[in-house]
């Protein structure tokens, strides 16, 4: 994943704000600051190894609900995991008013001022199963500028495995897993 400051930020300085933003979340990862080019200076920021503290079961990185049981545990991020991770990475550019490209191999999370706010999928097939994989991009109906405020939760599939801390959501299939209320939960509790 990487991020390319679009503005005249100090890149190694932001570098160090998102190393500090996620010291005490449950991710790890590694994080390069690197400047390309003599004339226009093109400054990235590189994420790589981005993974979770603690292990737990693991069924895949995609949208929606598994229809697989699920595997191994690991450290690897499953699709809800992910939007929490790039949620948190938004916030620390939301908070120091930073333009800038972020892109994994998977979507882009960032345009410029504006923070992708909804990730969804779309279905594959291969064979005679269907997987689900991630839109990559969306239309920019789907990026909000949130600099200087506080941003609401990204939104993403039913089911998608994972745990976004966030909202309390942690799912593993269609299992709701150790279970907690989530922000829809709370939304129908006071309706009624």
């Amino acid at each position: 994943m990487e991020a390319i400051i679009l503005d005249d930020t100090n890149g190694a300085i932001m570098a160090s704000n998102i190393r500090n933003a996620f010291r005490d979340s449950r991710f790890t990862l590694n994080i390069r600051y690197e400047e390309k080019g003599v004339r226009k200076v093109k400054r990235i920021i590189k994420l790589t190894q981005i993974r979770l503290k603690e292990s737990k079961r693991y069924c895949g990185s995609h949208p929606y609900a598994c229809d697989i049981e699920q595997g191994r545990k690991s450290k690897f991020l499953e699709g809800a995991d992910w939007v929490e991770f790039n949620d948190l990475l938004n916030d620390v550019f939301d908070l120091h008013e930073v333009s800038a490209d972020i892109s994994s191999s998977v979507c882009k999370i960032r345009k410029g001022r504006k923070r992708r706010m909804d990730y969804d999928g779309h279905p594959e097939w291969i064979g005679n199963r269907v997987f689900y994989e991630w839109d990559k991009d969306t239309d920019d109906d789907y990026y909000e500028d949130w600099c200087g405020k506080i941003a609401p939760n990204s939104t993403f599939p039913e089911g998608t495995p994972g745990i976004y801390s966030r909202t309390a959501y942690e799912r593993w299939g269609d299992e709701l897993a150790n279970r907690s209320e989530t922000i829809a939960e709370l939304m129908m509790d006071g309706d009624s």
